[in-house]
């Protein structure tokens, strides 16, 4: 078997959460009083954060002393809803079930803030196999850093030539390259899967099913 650990991203990855992140993006926009923006539009903020996603579905500069306000409007509104239509992607389970039973050691690395993290995951029934989950405010820093992987691999002990991180973003190909693991990228995701495709990926996996053969 050519690797001890497998580091998945979640949004994307995982689970398909586009439309509860896009309908919490509209609703802070209606409760501004302005207009909806696509969802589509709104899928492509996801994956670097919180902040950078209100900033940008509010047209709003990283540093305006009103992002804050809006960053509080999406936790309330995303904790009630974000289990609406948000469900792992087809194939998911039996994959990561394939994984576990091969001796794989599993765990998350995501953006996605650790209250919110922790209601999908225990939501879903996903928990179950994952040995960490490193969310955003996990540690100091969130990918495309590598403290996040750097701090899975030290809890673990398993080396980085020995670990594949999975994602469905270029925040995640950044992220496996800054941290010397290698990457899988999916195409199924939020990410542009002819620019995954040609972004030098060890593996791509076209459907989740797939994911299993990490196992091989």
């Amino acid at each position: 078997m050519r690797y001890d650990l497998v580091l998945f991203d979640l949004d994307g990855t995982l689970i398909d959460s586009r439309d509860d992140i896009a309908t919490t993006g509209n609703a802070v926009r209606a409760g501004l009083g302005l207009p909806p923006r696509p969802p589509a539009e709104l899928h492509g903020f996801i994956g670097e954060g919180l902040a950078r996603f209100v900033s940008r579905a509010l047209d709003l500069a990283d540093d305006d002393p009103s992002l804050e306000a809006g960053i509080e409007s999406f936790r309330e509104h995303y904790a009630v809803h974000c289990l609406d239509e948000t469900r792992p992607f087809e194939g998911v389970r039996e994959a990561l079930d394939e994984l576990r039973r091969a001796g794989l050691r599993l765990a998350i690395v995501t953006n996605k803030p650790g209250r919110f993290t922790e209601i999908v995951v225990d939501g879903l029934d996903l928990r179950a196999g994952f040995e960490l989950i490193v969310s955003a405010d996990t540690t100091a820093r969130r990918k495309p850093d590598p403290l996040p992987v750097h701090h899975i691999l030290d809890a673990t002990g398993v080396a980085p030539d020995r670990s594949v991180l999975v994602g469905d973003s270029a925040v995640d190909v950044a992220t496996a390259r800054n941290s010397g693991v290698a990457l899988g990228v999916v195409t199924w995701g939020i990410g542009d899967a002819e620019h995954l495709r040609a972004a030098g990926a060890e593996h791509v996996f076209e459907r989740p099913a797939e994911l299993a053969s990490l196992a091989r």
